[in-house]
């Protein structure tokens, strides 16, 4: 199984990224074999959906399971679970 966490660096201890759309790069963990990848998302300039978009396309192109973050659009996560993927976003405060 693998599960991809947005992420506000490039190592297992960074902080879960704020926003899923904004967030610059995700770690893709494989949970069998132990081991995870950094996935850099290129940044969109024109259109801030262009910017989730590029993550979601990141993202399946991964083949995850799941996704965690730290908040997700709507559109978004239903994207997500139509392409095979669960997303799990933190609480706000």
């Amino acid at each position: 199984m693998k599960v991809a966490v947005a992420s506000m660096g490039t190592v297992p201890e960074a902080l879960v990224g704020i926003r899923f759309g904004m967030c610059s790069q995700f770690l893709v963990f494989d949970l069998e074999a132990m081991e995870y990848v950094v996935l850099s998302v290129p940044p969109h300039e024109r259109h801030p959906e262009g910017v989730s978009l590029a993550a979601i396309r990141a993202v399946a192109g991964q083949g995850v399971s799941a996704v965690i973050t730290g908040d997700i659009k709507e559109i978004c996560c239903e994207t997500l679970q139509n392409l095979g993927s669960r997303s799990s976003a933190g609480s706000r405060v």
